[in-house]
C-alpha cells in the first residue's frame, strides 16, 4: 500500500502529512519565510497506549546534519 500524502498550504507555511496503513507516519512543516528550515513533528509510536508516556511524540524535531 502506498502512503497517502495530504498537503495543507497557506501564505506562510506548507504542511505535509504522510499516512500509512496504521495512521500518521510523519508530518513535515516547511515555512515560506526566508531563512527558516523545515522541521518534522514526531508521530506517536504505532500500537502504543496513548494514555501512557508519549516521549517525543507531538514535538518538533530539526535535522542538524544534512548529507
Amino acid at each position: 500500500m502506498r502512503p497517502h500524502i495530504t498537503v495543507i498550504e497557506d501564505d506562510n507555511a506548507r504542511i505535509e502529512e504522510i499516512r500509512g496503513r496504521n495512521g500518521v507516519e510523519r508530518v513535515v512543516v516547511q515555512s515560506k519565510i526566508g531563512g527558516v528550515r523545515p522541521y518534522q513533528i514526531q508521530a506517536p509510536t504505532l500500537g502504543r497506549d496513548p494514555s501512557q508516556e508519549r516521549g517525543n511524540a507531538g514535538r518538533p524535531a530539526w535535522s542538524i546534519l544534512n548529507f
